[in-house]
């Protein structure tokens, strides 16, 4: 009967995941990261399963001990850049000192490899956890939602590595062994389940739900609302035209491209003719077949031309709109906020203070309008 080794399944599921994620990558950190750990995860794989399925070979022992060495370090390094722009710099310091750990080994320390991984790996795990924040970002903030999930997965896979690395060591200590082959299988089934999760999770369409989070902004002049349906000109009426670039539409990376501004100004465009970002349930390939645009294309080219990502950049259109009829009209703010694309007040009054700085009653009292609400 044929049979096929778990750790075979799992490196080609891991591929999967690699290849979904390569098609679906953005050019920015959070893709960045992503592809560099899950590289790193299929190479450590194929190490273990090597170890594991292949006869004793001296050479490969020492590869497959560097790896595991350097993975905390990489797993580090491909994480560092979505909470700090200084955790890559210590990454590489790190990793260089898991090198030299590994190099002290095979001079004769060879008690101490063992346990440095496992503390490494510890140690690692608990910082990643460190940087997650204290509440679960919402699935309409897909960009938070994404770098969350990949900082927690991250987290609890070196610290599971660590947990495992220390019972194999105590079952060879105690057991002379015996239970390694258990403990390997039930790695690798749970191992496969992730996989499964993960590979469902990546074939989803990558559309967001432009909802609830804003990109900071000035609104000493807020965008133009051109409008286009009967119940939108009853709430939002069309103000006068401004010859100043809303605040969203400010250059934020000198690096970007000539084609990426050619985007940029067809979206700008796009906006002026038809206010879409008024809809509250607009995604990213609804705004790329309007504009006959790749989504892809439009997502990296916002992330590089603006201080924010594409749900950023979307819901500052909405808040300049709002907050021009703020002081421009009576009514009330719930109903300016319906209108605007937001659909509950909390995440409104919570994204309004973010961007401008106070509530939407002070921004209205501040532009001398008297207050409805």
């Amino acid at each position: 009967m044929l049979s096929v080794p778990l750790p075979l399944i799992s490196i080609v599921l891991l591929l999967t995941v690699l290849l979904r994620f390569w098609h679906l990558r953005q050019g920015d950190e959070l893709a960045r990261a992503r592809l560099g750990f899950v590289g790193g995860c299929l190479i450590m794989l194929l190490g273990v399963a090597m170890r594991w399925t292949l006869p004793h070979s001296e050479p490969l022992m020492a590869v497959r001990a560097l790896l595991a060495t350097l993975q905390p370090g990489w797993v580090l390094y491909c994480l560092a850049p979505l909470f700090s722009a200084r955790a890559p710099r210590h990454a590489l310091v790190l990793m260089a000192c898991s090198a030299a750990v590994y190099l002290l080994t095979r001079l004769g320390w060879y008690g101490l490899l063992d346990s440095y991984n496992v503390s490494l790996s510890l140690a690692v795990g608990l910082y990643l956890w460190r940087w997650l924040p204290g509440r679960r970002p919402q699935r309409s903030d897909w960009q938070r939602a994404s770098r969350y999930r990949l900082l927690m997965l991250a987290s609890l896979m070196l610290l599971s590595d660590a947990l495992i690395s220390g019972v194999i060591s105590l079952d060879l200590l105690f057991s002379a062994g015996r239970h390694v082959a258990t403990i390997l299988l039930v790695t690798q089934l749970l191992l496969i389940g992730i996989l499964v999760t993960a590979l469902v999770a990546s074939s989803r369409p990558a559309q967001p739900v432009v909802a609830d989070t804003v990109a900071p902004a000035s609104h000493a002049e807020p965008a133009a609302v051109t409008q286009t349906s009967a119940d939108t000109r009853s709430v939002l009426p069309a103000p006068e035209q401004h010859s100043a670039p809303a605040p969203v539409q400010r250059i934020a990376v000198a690096a970007a491209s000539d084609e990426d501004r050619q985007i940029m100004a067809q979206l700008q465009q796009l906006l002026s003719d038809q206010p879409l970002y008024l809809d509250p349930n607009l995604t990213l390939q609804q705004v790329a077949r309007k504009a006959g645009i790749p989504g892809r294309q439009i997502s990296a080219a916002v992330n590089r031309l603006t201080d924010g990502n594409f749900s950023q950049w979307i819901n500052a259109y909405r808040i300049d709109a709002i907050c021009q009829q703020l002081r421009h009209s009576e009514l009330p703010i719930t109903e300016l906020m319906l209108a605007g694309g937001f659909q509950t007040k909390s995440n409104f009054n919570r994204e309004f203070r973010r961007i401008t700085g106070m509530s939407p009653s002070e921004y209205r009292q501040q532009a001398g309008v008297p207050p409805t609400c």
